[in-house]
């Protein structure tokens, strides 16, 4: 499931990304690990269609947040 949800976050992530921005990369890559593993464990305890939903309007809204804040972003703190 965790691979499905980052193979999933990659499809929009990748494309806006460039060697300079690696470390952002990385720091997504380590905050949308901890959320999808949150957001899994959630469902394995309650499987529910309305968390399924709240899941990937999640994920998909954090995506598009990061991939704004990387087209405005030119350094790498």
């Amino acid at each position: 499931m965790l691979c499905i949800a980052i193979g999933w976050n990659m499809i929009y992530f990748v494309p806006y990304t460039n060697k300079k921005k690696t470390a952002t990369l990385i720091g997504f890559y380590g905050f949308a690990s901890v959320l999808y593993t949150t957001a899994y464990i959630t469902l394995t305890w309650f499987i529910n269609i309305y968390i399924i939903i709240c899941v990937f309007l999640i994920s998909t809204g954090s995506t598009l947040i990061y991939r704004e804040l990387l087209k405005k972003r030119t350094t790498v703190l």
